[in-house]
């Protein structure tokens, strides 16, 4: 990937490994962020016992992570830990790296129906650098970004990192805003103007009406034949997100790309 500037933001990339086959694929998407921004991978895994055939399992896990990578040509690392709280280990090791790479599995090409509160959502929604979610359907390419933009902090922390995106790995870019209480075209049109300040990027602005935020990232993701989804974190307070649900859950139901949460 040609490159325009010598900035890197994801150095150091976790990424979680429980041995299925949606999991190495999250690991193949994960060794595209490593390529382009001369990271490292770092694998891990995390038993939750000590018996005998947890141990087998994670010295499995390890040969084949070791064999996937050599293959993928990509320095990495891995190391196993034990711990019963899954969550908890990830979000306490998160604080070293730039990137958490965790696969969320699909059960009949849709996202396994799992209660708030589960291993995904305790990550993403505590750690404090930026994760990303794969489907682990397929690996994309990384050639088309979407920014959910409403304005808000952490969707302002995402337009950051969009705008590395398609500077420096080249990706062609869409800004989508959606009209609500807190949103507006002349918002839309500053952060596609700050995008642009970089010179020579391919970016589009889209400002849409009348659509709920999910139903109107998914169009254009489907429609655009788009294949990276960038947004802030979880939009509701925990409270209301148990009764409602936040655009995150709802995109994260039924998507089949990977999605750039930012924390």
């Amino acid at each position: 990937v040609e490159r325009r500037a010598a900035e890197h933001l994801f150095r150091d990339i976790l990424v979680t490994l429980t041995g299925a086959e949606t999991g190495w694929r999250a690991l193949a998407q994960a060794a595209e962020f490593a390529r382009r921004e001369d990271g490292i991978l770092h694998g891990l895994h995390i038993k939750t016992s000590n018996a005998p055939e947890a141990a087998a399992r994670a010295e499995e896990i390890l040969r084949e992570f070791e064999a996937r990578v050599q293959a993928l040509g990509v320095r990495a690392s891995a190391k196993v830990v034990e711990n019963s709280d899954v969550a908890e280990e990830i979000v306490r090791r998160s604080r070293w790296y730039d990137l958490v790479v965790i696969n969320q599995r699909r059960v009949h090409e849709r996202w396994e129906e799992r209660p708030l509160g589960t291993i995904f959502q305790s990550v993403a929604s505590r750690a404090p650098c930026p994760i990303l979610a794969v489907p682990g359907a397929q690996v994309m390419p990384l050639q088309r970004a979407l920014l959910a933009y409403d304005g808000s902090p952490k969707a302002r922390e995402a337009l950051f990192i969009f705008k590395h995106l398609v500077t420096c790995w080249s990706m062609e870019g869409l800004i989508l805003t959606v009209e609500g209480a807190t949103t507006n075209q002349e918002m839309l049109e500053a952060a596609r103007r700050y995008v642009q300040e970089a010179g020579d990027v391919h970016v589009e602005a889209l400002y849409q009406q009348n659509m709920a935020p999910h139903e109107a990232i998914l169009r254009e993701m489907g429609e655009r034949n788009i294949d990276l989804l960038l947004m802030g974190s979880f939009g509701y307070q925990p409270l209301l997100k148990a009764f409602l649900g936040s655009t995150v859950d709802r995109v994260l139901r039924v998507a089949w790309f990977p999605v750039l949460i930012c924390r």
